[in-house]
């Protein structure tokens, strides 16, 4: 069995991404989509009907877009070098911090009983880990990922903590929009 070496491996070239799954560009837009889709699958069934519909076709639409722009066509890779130990390390602490931010977060709500910020937390936490990364790894499409999250997310939670009616609406209604700023990261990344 051949193995390639690394400098090959991430050198330029076009492939689909289905072909291409040991590339950075691919296997991340893979996880990122995961981690969206069930995000917005989870909490647009706070939306209830017929906006939970709505969620779901929605989601279906932009995996078939997804789908073909990721995993379909074909696609041109550039000369990638293996990332430093500071971009290591910078991804290292920033998804360690987003998830102790994400479950302590959680929980300072519900110990608050504001728990219908929550939503709008989590997508504020997750943009903002997103940020450091475009410097990073030298990577526009995760600015573009992580400003766009952490906007919606403080709107939907100014939009929650001043509408005394409708709070939860409005905070899973930025579960709609959270996810679809991931992907167009993607697209242009």
């Amino acid at each position: 069995m051949r193995t390639t070496p690394p400098a090959e491996r991430f050198g330029p070239g076009t492939a689909r991404g289905y072909r291409a799954t040991h590339r950075p560009e691919v296997w991340g837009a893979l996880i990122g989509a995961g981690g969206a889709s069930a995000f917005m699958l989870v909490n647009g069934a706070a939306l209830g009907s017929p906006w939970t519909w709505i969620v779901v076709v929605g989601w279906f639409c932009a995996i078939a877009v997804f789908v073909w722009a990721v995993l379909i066509r074909p696609r041109s890779f550039e000369q990638l070098e293996p990332p430093s130990k500071q971009a290591s390390t910078i991804y290292l602490v920033s998804v360690a911090a987003m998830v102790v931010l994400i479950v302590g977060g959680a929980r300072l709500l519900a110990l608050f009983d504001r728990s219908e910020l929550t939503v709008a937390w989590v997508v504020c936490v997750v943009g903002a880990h997103f940020v450091p990364f475009a410097r990073a790894f030298g990577r526009a499409m995760f600015r573009v990922m992580g400003w766009g999250m952490l906007v919606i997310g403080i709107v939907g939670l100014a939009r929650v903590r001043t509408l005394p009616a409708g709070r939860l609406m409005l905070g899973s209604v930025t579960c709609m929009f959270a996810p679809p700023i991931g992907w167009i990261g993607v697209l242009i990344g």
